[in-house]
């Protein structure tokens, strides 16, 4: 009874051993939605920030399904019900379904004075996460009235029929810009930056010397910035506005930067490209991938290469790129330095593959997922190719019915192979037959021309 007893508490053990290790590996696999921000808006209305922090994709379905309990953000003010929206309305892009995600709901809800506010998100429980008890946040928010303040934006980022840069600033604020703004020492600057290299910066008093931002909705713009674009160029350019000093004290200094990707078909023709904040990240892809040769053989040593691309908007840091060649379950992997935007690094591997079969070699950038990037599925591509079995050496020249001509007792020849041959190992001696009569280990000189011919 006793060793009864033991063997089932051994079974339990395992038993619950087995379930917690299944109950881990599963909950790896899960969302985990959580309201990262709670506040209000310049105009007092409740904003929500809802942010993926598990390991997991949100499902489809709450993009897909739509139903009265679909999954969203759920308002209270007061602790009294208000309202909300479901993420398919305020999060087309799915934004917030890989791990890291984020999505910001802007509620209707204006607050006056003080308020209690709590959002919850997946209230109703459409979604199976890794901890369900992390849904909710609640903020005390104030509604402060705002003072007339000027508000500096750049609005746009052009290029001009010439492919010079043009940009355009504007005070969208209720208050005009200060005159200690326009001090060429110690005002407002705006700057240009190309990744981590400056584009060119001028003080607000050059690109506004009239003053115009001093009135509240005026514009003004400016052409320069270093230098104009080559045709066929293209370059990612971000402007900010920049006041070390605080002389422009602004009622929004959120939004003092713009990034756009510029691009010179031609003079005349030119285009420009605003990029989203979740665009201003790098991006790693593979490009110029290639098999050398490209009908491999059992024999050769095949070189397999490609180039790892940032086709992002910033810099790419360190990271590791691999090559997996046939069923391989891991990749080669070497360390890939910071990779600026629009640059490459290649990456090499040579492998002999001695069966013949069908092939498929995988390049992998950002192997490890290092790297925060604007797009995660653009990492990996592939070739597939054929390793052919090696024909058996042969001479291809001279054939049996070759005739020579024999000058001062002497006969030069040249003999060619039908593939690249051991130069070492394929010649142990030499025999000719002249009119039938063989002469074995005839004397003479063997001079190699290439891999595949000798005299």
């Amino acid at each position: 009874m006793e060793r009864v007893k033991s063997v089932l508490m051994v079974s339990f053990l395992v038993c619950v051993f087995i379930s917690i290790m299944f109950s881990t590996s599963y909950a790896k696999t899960l969302p985990d939605l959580v309201v990262e921000d709670l506040r209000l808006n310049r105009d007092c209305q409740v904003v929500v920030k809802v942010k993926n922090n598990g390991r997991g994709m949100v499902p489809d379905e709450v993009w897909t399904v739509h139903k009265p309990e679909s999954s969203g953000v759920f308002l209270h003010i007061n602790g009294k019900r208000w309202g909300g929206a479901s993420i398919w309305k305020f999060d087309a892009g799915k934004s917030l379904q890989r791990p890291g995600g984020t999505a910001t709901y802007k509620s209707t809800l204006k607050v006056s004075g003080t308020a209690a506010i709590k959002a919850t998100v997946d209230m109703t429980k459409q979604v199976k996460e890794t901890n369900e008890n992390n849904n909710s946040r609640r903020e005390k928010l104030t509604c402060k009235a705002q003072s007339k303040l000027p508000d500096l934006v750049v609005s746009r980022i052009e290029l001009t029929e010439q492919c010079k840069i043009k940009v355009t600033i504007k005070n969208q604020g209720k208050g005009g810009v200060p005159n200690k703004a326009y001090d060429p020492l110690h005002g407002v600057i705006i700057q240009a930056t190309a990744g981590n290299a400056g584009w060119g910066g001028y003080h607000l008093s050059m690109i506004d010397p009239a003053k115009k931002l001093k009135r509240p909705g005026a514009s003004v713009s400016y052409v320069g910035f270093k230098r104009a674009l080559q045709a066929g160029e293209n370059l990612t350019l971000k402007v900010a506005i920049l006041d070390p000093n605080n002389t422009a004290k602004e009622s929004n200094t959120k939004n003092n930067s713009k990034t756009v990707r510029l691009v010179c078909k031609k003079p005349g023709l030119s285009e420009a490209k605003v990029l989203e904040p979740r665009q201003i990240k790098p991006d790693l892809t593979v490009k110029m991938m290639k098999i050398e040769p490209a009908n491999p053989t059992t024999e050769d040593t095949i070189k397999f290469s490609a180039f790892i691309t940032n086709i992002g908007a910033v810099d790419a840091p360190q990271s590791k790129a691999g090559i997996r060649i046939g069923g391989e379950t891991n990749p080669m992997v070497w360390d890939k330095p910071v990779i600026t935007p629009q640059s490459s690094n290649a990456i090499v591997r040579l492998k002999r593959l001695t069966v013949p079969q069908n092939y498929r070699v995988t390049f992998i950038a950002d192997v490890m997922d290092d790297v925060n990037e604007s797009d995660e599925n653009n990492n990996e591509k592939y070739l597939n190719f054929k390793v052919t079995e090696s024909p058996p050496l042969q001479v291809v020249y001279p054939t049996n019915s070759q005739h020579f001509q024999i000058l001062n007792n002497k006969i030069k020849i040249t003999v060619r192979f039908n593939k690249s041959v051991n130069k070492d190992s394929v010649i142990t001696k030499s025999s000719f037959r002249i009119n039938m009569e063989t002469d074995h280990n005839a004397s003479g000189t063997i001079q190699w021309v290439n891999d595949s011919e000798l005299i």
